[in-house]
């Protein structure tokens, strides 16, 4: 491996990514995860990253949908503070979105308040980017590396 300049550069493998720019975006998923302590990791502080999440079409797709059925109800003065959350979250795939690999498949959550006669949305996500060396059925290295720390990546958007 360490006569390897590229292994040496890029342990993980990360920066032979598809897309023009996103080995750039997975040095800072991988910084953090060997340098961040467990810290969060919010999108919306990062470049464009919550920019890019935000226009990926299966994020828009579920927005879309989700705030279609949600308007169809009653918003009155009666309903203040009523709150409308999906039974099921949907999982949303960034994964080919440039700039999102270290993203992937997330859990995306869904929520709507009726405030002053209309629906106030909030659109968000909880993941970890966590065990690097396991990627689907690929278990290149199972738990995590030695030095990193997993950490909660976050998103979130309201209107």
């Amino acid at each position: 491996m360490f006569n390897d300049p590229i292994s040496f550069i890029d342990p993980l493998g990360l920066f032979n990514i598809p897309g023009p720019t996103d080995a750039f975006y997975a040095g800072y998923f991988v910084a953090a995860y060997f340098e961040g302590n467990g810290a969060t990791f919010d999108l919306n502080q990062h470049l464009d990253l919550g920019r890019r999440f935000y226009n990926a079409p299966s994020v828009q797709r579920a927005m879309k949908q989700f705030k279609k059925k949600v308007r169809g109800m009653p918003c009155t003065p009666c309903d203040e503070g009523k709150v409308v959350k999906p039974k099921r979250n949907i999982i949303t795939d960034v994964t080919f979105e440039e700039g999102l690999f270290a993203v992937g498949h997330s859990t995306f959550y869904r929520e709507a308040v009726c405030r002053g006669g209309r629906w106030r949305f909030h659109f968000y996500i909880r993941d970890y980017f966590r065990q690097p060396l396991i990627t689907g059925p690929i278990h290149i290295y199972e738990g995590e590396i030695p030095g990193g720390t997993p950490y909660p990546i976050v998103w979130d958007h309201y209107e």
